[in-house]
């Protein structure tokens, strides 16, 4: 594993745990409104309205969106990087 590689795997593996760690405290604020709801229910507040109208809640899952997008993002370049990369070490005769 290179550096650049080593490098991803651990910004992806501290994004995951960031990750994590908002979904809890989506489910936490989510609870709290409706002590009833499953985690996979959450996923749909607007089937609740009382979830969906919380002013924490829209906060909470807004930030839980936003560090999805930042890995998706994070994803879609380094592979990105990677594709150009083995072209051209493949047109050059080169390996990875």
């Amino acid at each position: 594993m290179d550096d650049l590689e080593q490098l991803f795997a651990d910004m992806e593996a501290l994004l995951e745990r960031i990750i994590g760690q908002q979904r809890d405290k989506v489910m936490t604020v989510a609870l709290d409104i409706l002590p009833h709801l499953q985690p996979e229910e959450i996923q749909d507040p607007q089937d609740y309205p009382e979830v969906a109208a919380d002013t924490m809640f829209n906060y909470e899952d807004g930030l839980l969106a936003g560090l999805l997008s930042v890995r998706a993002a994070l994803r879609n370049n380094i592979i990105d990087v990677y594709r150009a990369r083995a072209a051209t070490s493949e047109g050059s005769g080169g390996g990875l």
